[in-house]
């Protein structure tokens, strides 16, 4: 079974959007790994770049207050899906 199939079975997983798909020659973070670890609202406050995007909702103003590149992509897919759903209904 492919990476994608075991996390598209994980139930902590959900709304999933492949981004990219195809052959890689290396992998680009090859020393990279994730964890997790609970923190609480203020630990989170004190990291640096941290955004409670989350938290956010739906209202683009909001996100777009926030300067992580992160979330401004984020907001950048919305708004290019928001368009693209706009030009398939009218």
């Amino acid at each position: 079974m492919d990476l994608i199939s075991v996390i598209r079975r994980d139930l902590r997983h959900n709304q999933i959007a492949v981004l990219f798909e195809g052959p890689i020659k290396n992998r680009s973070f090859s020393q990279w790994s994730m964890g997790f670890n609970r923190r609480s609202q203020e630990e989170l406050a004190m990291i640096e770049g941290y955004a409670p995007y989350l938290d956010l909702g739906d209202d683009p103003k909001a996100i777009q207050s926030y300067s992580s590149v992160a979330i401004k992509l984020l907001a950048a897919f919305r708004e290019l899906s928001d368009k693209k759903s706009s030009s398939i209904d009218g």
